[in-house]
């Protein structure tokens, strides 16, 4: 029986470190992986967005503005830039995003917060 218990307590010993382990690599982007330029999007309205450098270019039906922003902030694996006026604050965090017209599948998913609304669309790093 002990011959037994020892090679089953080995292997779950095993199993448990692994998981350990795999649980550290789990932790949330920091800014190192929002040091790229990004191009952002969304449908219903239509509105796209570019981040490069220190600068935001937003433009949907009701806006078209290239603004001065600070960032990222990055914090719980969310990334955030912000003008330096505020009025328009951008959000990008990892996670698979569709835009609901294609089959293509996006690494980030966006929001966009500008004149007390938030337009939500993808987002992945530009070309």
């Amino acid at each position: 029986m002990v011959r037994t218990l020892i090679p089953a307590l080995s292997l779950i010993l095993i199993l448990s470190l692994g998981l350990a382990a795999g649980a550290a690599d789990a932790r949330p982007p920091g800014r190192d992986a929002f040091a790229h330029p990004f191009s952002l999007f969304g449908t219903e309205p239509f509105w796209s967005t570019q981040i490069r450098g220190g600068r935001i270019r937003h433009h949907d039906d009701l806006h078209d503005l290239t603004v001065h922003a600070r960032g990222p902030v990055v914090r719980g694996g969310r990334a955030t830039w912000t003008s330096r006026s505020g009025a328009l604050r951008v959000v990008i965090w990892r996670a698979r995003c569709n835009d609901g017209m294609s089959d293509r599948i996006y690494r980030y998913q966006a929001e966009v917060h500008i004149d007390g609304g938030t337009l939500h669309g993808c987002a992945d790093v530009a070309r």
